[in-house]
C-alpha cells in the first residue's frame, strides 16, 4: 500500500464503543505520515493487529481486560508497539495503572482532536505526551495526598515531644555542680611592688 508519509505507518483503534472508536479513527486517518489504520473491539483482537502496527490508540474499558492487562497482552504480542490509553473520565489512578503497564501517552475521549493527532505524531518518534486536561487532576490528588501526609506528620510531633519530656522527666536528671565555685586568689608576680619587701 503507498504511503502519504516519508515511511509506512499503520495505527490500530481499539474501543468497544463503536461511535468513540469511528471518531478516533477519522482523526486519525487524517494524519499526515498515516498510512493504514484499523480498528478493534477487543483487547485480544488489538493484540492480534498490534503485530503488524507502530501505534495502538486503545480505550481503558475494553470488555474482555482491564486496562493494565490490554496493554501488557498487546506489548507481549508486538513488543515494540506505542499504545496511546484512552479514557472518558481523569481518574488520577486509572493514569498511573496504565502508564505504569507501558502506556506511552494517556489521553481523554473528551480532549480535542488536536490532542489526538499530537499523541499519535509524538508516539511515533518515540515520545510520550499526556493530555493537559488530564494533568491538574492528577497533581491535585498528589498535592491531597501530600497535605494528608503532613496532617499526620503534624499529629505526631506532639506526641513525640511528650514522650519525650515524660522520659527525660522519669529519667536520670543531669548533674549539677552544688556550692559556690572555688575561688582562686591571683598569684603576685615578681616585678609586683608588694612581691619584694622594702628595706629602710
Amino acid at each position: 500500500m503507498p504511503g502519504r508519509g516519508v515511511h509506512f505507518a499503520a495505527v490500530v483503534v481499539a474501543d468497544e464503543n463503536l461511535r468513540r472508536r469511528r471518531a478516533l479513527r477519522d482523526v486519525v486517518d487524517g494524519l499526515d505520515g498515516i498510512d493504514f489504520v484499523t480498528e478493534a473491539s477487543t483487547a485480544l483482537e488489538a493484540a492480534k493487529k498490534a503485530q503488524h502496527a507502530d501505534v495502538v490508540l486503545m480505550d481503558c474499558t475494553l470488555p474482555d481486560a482491564p486496562i493494565a492487562e490490554a496493554i501488557t497482552l498487546v506489548r507481549r504480542a508486538a513488543g515494540g508497539v506505542s499504545v496511546i490509553a484512552v479514557s472518558a473520565g481523569n481518574d488520577p489512578d486509572l493514569v498511573r495503572t496504565a502508564l505504569d503497564a507501558g502506556a506511552m501517552s494517556f489521553l481523554s475521549h473528551t480532549g480535542p482532536a488536536l490532542t489526538v493527532g499530537d499523541a499519535v505524531t509524538a508516539a511515533l518518534r518515540g515520545r510520550g505526551t499526556v493530555d493537559p486536561d488530564l494533568i491538574r487532576p492528577v497533581l491535585c490528588h498528589y498535592a491531597e495526598l501530600l497535605e494528608d501526609a503532613r496532617r499526620r506528620d503534624r499529629a505526631w510531633r506532639p506526641w513525640s515531644r511528650t514522650s519525650s519530656s515524660t522520659t527525660t522527666s522519669a529519667g536520670t536528671a543531669p548533674a549539677t555542680r552544688t556550692g559556690s565555685p572555688t575561688t582562686r586568689s591571683p598569684r603576685r608576680h615578681a616585678s609586683s611592688p608588694s612581691a619584694t619587701p622594702s628595706r629602710r
